[in-house]
């Protein structure tokens, strides 16, 4: 039996690719390797057996496959990679030829060129060697070596081995370092001397660096040292001084005779002298200790010692110097008898309280235990430039005997001014023996004040007004109380002293009305204690009708800073009897607004012993003419139009405003009454509408034409015309191009800010010209009751460039040379808002012609102009060019057109067609051109 089976297959070629034809691996060391990777890609449709990688030169280059190398097999889209290595064995260039050979090759596969340079690291030292000089010991001295890799490769420094006293690191970073070729690096060489005297050392510089991996730096210095010398010797005796008193000034010299700086940390003194940088000035420190700084060798520093001996002994004690000198600390004796002199037991003296203006005494007692006999000449007192100063004093010149027997010294202090205060000084008494005691001074200033209040506890600055009131009648007495108000340190707390008595001497009545007053006081002189008081009366009695009586009442006293006290008196006699308050009622500025009404009272008293009727209540015009506006203000009284008054009994109308925008109104409010000699009394009244609640507020804020990305603001002053403080709200711009405008200061808070009567402000209103743009909005402006007090436009337009051409473009196709075109027109618009000033046009190719312009050319805002340009071709071919337009700067222009044109030949009738430019369809409209060309012109007669 016979099967049959169909078989198929497709033979192909093998197909190999390689990464890269060639393969270049640098500057490498020598006696160092690189390796380097090649990829081998199946680009075939059948596997890839590989045979064989062969070298031409296997001595500096060896090539094998990456991975199994008994797998030699590259299935279909795999790959294989095959390293190369390069390792140069000395500084020379090398090439090679990687071969691949395939067991199944059908093709030759390319050659891979290798390439590489055997290179070297090369460290040269600069300075080399370094020099120090002379550093003091244990003061690290840094200098900077360059390191300069002169080699081809890499120099890579791994450190420095450092030899005491010196010592490396790089200047920026850590080791290691690489530098490559021709470049450098600074290293810190550092001197850190330990001893004195010259040394020289030896640094090891670990590198790869051609010829010796360890470098040698040269280090050289001198290691120096400071010494501390003591001139005057080491020891100071001084003369006997007495006991707490400080002696004259010795000198302590230090001189530095080595070499190095000599640093003195610290200079002590013990407790029985002081030390001084300078002379002593004289106060009450007594430093025991002062840092000395630094002397340079062969440099000196004096210094000032002073006794004070704390016992009245033979005193010895010692000195001590620190310092960086290797005898630190030196040590110096220092000698002193402390001996008896002037001494006073107390150590401050308490004045108290006195009142300003007073004087109070004091004494203390001063004993001399001296030899001799002193005295006490003079006082000065610290600060010296205190206030104070002149209110303390001593009873000087004061003699002391040497016979043990205290004397006493009389002290004063005489508080002056008006501040009422503790003073606090330090006093210094100057003896003729030198001698100085110091003393703490101290005492306050307090105010015997006098203080004029009613006792009814009614308002009261000093005036008593006693008002309308009947001729020939009394008024009510007016009761004043005097008080003594001490001001003493403390106020009420415990400890606090009080002021001196204060004596009451007269009290008068002064003025040309005196004798319509009436005074009652308390049997003079009269003493007020501290805290104490007294009490007079006052009384006003009319003769006569009069407005204005006028008078004052005297009051002097011995109070401090005030002696004498004035009471200001005042009434009017009144025949009529009906009193208004106010006499004129003014509304002030309001804003107009729809329902508004700002009412205020009047208040009708009847001053009168019997009562009176009052008949009617009325709003009447006045004789202003346009201004009396009676329907403006309406009356209202709780008890009607007609009610009486019982003597002294007020009641009270209210009268309401309605303003009108832009308008003054004027009225009267008028009584009319039983009051015989006056049944008719007037209340003027005012007020005036506004339309705004801003002063000549400016309703359009117009940015003007500006250019893009411009920053631009402006002011907006808002100035309160009303006649009450308002508080304002933040100003918010609405409309669709809101978000164009800012308002940048000043920012409200939440609180807002208050605004008194005719108080601006300014606000800044930013336009944001980021985009090109027409921008209109409404500012809206708001205050604590009127959330749209005024509103404000505001416009700008924003463009990308002030002087504006159309077309900015101009594309005038084919033309023959020689040929004029048809113009084409551009129109030139000034879209800011100044005159601006063309001062040069240029057209940068011939083959376009611009018709004349008459320069410089002036265009006022919005303003426009043609130009008029043409296209006459000298040549074949495509052309191009610019009209360029200039306004300020000759060098830069502010605007430029660009102009196109295609420029075609013609030949004669035999010769055929030439044009300027090449192409199969544009050469053949040429031809097509060319033909109906030579139709008109056979055509002509």
């Amino acid at each position: 039996m016979t099967r049959t089976f169909s078989l198929t297959g497709e033979g192909d070629t093998a197909t190999l690719s390689a990464s890269t034809e060639s393969l270049n691996f640098g500057a490498v060391s020598p006696r160092t390797s690189r390796t380097l990777r090649i990829t081998l890609t199946n680009t075939g449709r059948v596997p890839v057996e590989l045979q064989n990688l062969t070298l031409n030169d296997d001595v500096y280059f060896k090539a094998a496959l990456e991975g199994a190398s008994d797998s030699k097999v590259i299935p279909v889209h795999g790959s294989r990679d095959v390293l190369v290595t390069f390792s140069p064995q000395d500084t020379s260039t090398l090439s090679a030829e990687l071969s691949i050979t395939l067991w199944n090759e059908a093709q030759p596969l390319p050659r891979i060129r290798l390439s590489g340079i055997g290179a070297y690291a090369m460290a040269q030292l600069t300075p080399s060697p370094v020099y120090f000089n002379t550093v003091p010991r244990g003061a690290p001295t840094t200098l900077p070596v360059t390191l300069r890799n002169i080699g081809t490769a890499t120099l890579t420094v791994s450190n420095v081995i450092p030899n005491a006293p010196f010592s490396a690191r790089p200047s920026q970073g850590t080791w290691p370092i690489d530098i490559v070729a021709g470049e450098s690096r600074t290293i810190d060489v550092t001197f850190t001397p330990e001893v004195e005297g010259p040394v020289e050392r030896q640094l090891t510089i670990i590198s790869n660096s051609q010829g010796a991996s360890n470098v040698q730096l040269t280090a050289v210095g001198t290691g120096t040292l400071p010494v501390l010398n003591l001139p005057g010797g080491t020891a100071i005796d001084f003369a006997a001084q007495v006991q707490n008193q400080e002696s004259p000034p010795r000198d302590l010299v230090i001189k530095n005779t080595g070499l190095a700086p000599l640093e003195l940390y610290a200079i002590n003194s013990p407790n029985n002298f002081c030390i001084y940088a300078t002379d002593p000035n004289g106060g009450t420190a007594c430093p025991h200790s002062i840092s000395g700084g630094t002397l340079q060798p062969q440099e000196s520093a004096i210094f000032k010692l002073t006794a004070r001996p704390t016992e009245v002994r033979a005193i010895v004690e010692t000195l001590s110097i620190s310092s960086n000198a290797a005898t630190s600390p030196n040590l110096v004796t220092l000698s002193v008898n402390g001996t008896g002199g002037v001494t006073t037991a107390s150590t401050s003296v308490d004045f108290g309280a006195c009142n300003l203006g007073a004087l109070v005494e004091r004494q203390i007692s001063i004993t001399n235990t001296g030899l001799t006999g002193d005295e006490v000449t003079a006082l000065e007192l610290d600060p010296a430039n205190s206030p104070w100063g002149s209110e303390f004093s001593a009873q000087l010149p004061l003699v002391i005997p040497n016979d043990g027997r205290s004397v006493p010294l009389t002290l004063r202090f005489h508080p002056r001014g008006n501040e009422v205060s503790q003073r606090r000084l330090t006093a210094h008494l100057r003896t003729r023996s030198g001698q100085t005691l110091t003393l703490t001074l101290q005492g306050t200033g307090t105010s015997s004040g006098l203080r004029v209040e009613r006792t009814d506890e009614l308002p009261f600055n000093y005036a008593l007004d006693f008002g309308g009131v009947r001729t020939g009648t009394s008024s009510a007495l007016v009761r004043l109380r005097l008080t003594h108000t001490g001001a003493p340190l403390g106020g009420g707390d415990a400890g606090t002293v009080a002021a001196a008595p204060v004596t009451l001497r007269s009290m008068s009545l002064e003025g040309a009305d005196n004798a319509s007053f009436s005074l009652g006081t308390p049997s003079l002189p009269f003493t007020l204690q501290p805290g104490g008081s007294t009490e007079l009366t006052v009384q006003f009695i009319p003769g006569a009708e009069k407005r204005g009586f006028s008078a004052a009442l005297r009051i002097t006293s011995d109070a401090a800073g005030a002696p004498s006290q004035v009471v200001r008196l005042s009434g009017e006699g009144r025949d009529h009897l009906l009193f208004l308050s106010p006499a004129n009622l003014d509304f002030g500025a309001q804003v107009a607004q729809a329902n508004t009404k700002v009412t205020l009272p009047v208040d009708i008293t009847n001053t009168s012993i019997q009562p009176i009727d009052i008949t009617g209540i009325a709003i009447v015009g006045t004789a202003d003419g346009a201004q009396s506006e009676p329907s403006h203000f309406e009356a209202t009284s709780a008890r009607g139009t007609r009610f009486t008054l019982q003597p002294r009994q007020s009641a009270q109308v209210g009268v309401a405003f309605t303003p009108r925008a832009d308008i003054t109104s004027k009225a009267a409010l008028e009584f009319t009454s039983s009051d015989v000699s006056s049944p008719v009394a007037r209340v003027n009244l005012a007020g005036k509408g506004l339309s705004t609640m801003f002063r000549d507020l400016s309703r359009t804020v117009d940015f003007g034409t500006v250019r893009r990305s411009v920053l631009i603001s402006r002011k907006l002053v808002l100035t309160n015309d009303s006649t009450r403080s308002i508080v304002l709200r933040a100003a918010t711009p609405e409309g669709a191009q809101a978000h164009h405008f800012h308002v940048i200061a000043p920012a409200f808070d939440a609180a807002g800010r208050t605004l008194a009567p005719s108080e601006s402000v300014t606000l800044e209103i930013r336009y944001d010209t980021a985009q090109v743009a027409t921008s209109e909005a409404t500012l809206v402006l708001a205050v604590d009751d009127q959330p749209r007090a005024a509103q404000v436009a505001l416009k700008g337009v924003t463009v990308e460039n002030f002087l504006e051409a159309i077309p900015t473009s101009v594309d005038f196709g084919w033309g023959d040379m020689g040929v004029p075109s048809e113009p084409t027109r551009i129109t030139l618009t000034n879209k800011s808002d100044a005159t601006m000033r063309v001062s040069d046009v240029k057209v940068t190719n011939p083959a376009f012609e611009l018709s004349a312009v008459n320069l410089p050319l002036e265009l006022a805002p919005g303003e426009e102009t043609t130009l008029s340009v043409t296209f006459r071709p000298q040549a074949g071919g495509p052309m191009t060019g610019e009209i360029q337009l200039f306004l300020q700067d000759p060098q830069s222009p502010a605007l430029t057109i660009e102009l196109h044109g295609q420029g075609r030949t013609l030949e004669s009738e035999g010769g055929g067609c030439g044009c300027g430019a090449g192409g199969g369809g544009s050469a053949l409209l040429g031809l097509v051109g060319l033909a109906a060309l030579r139709m008109q012109r056979r055509r002509r007669p």
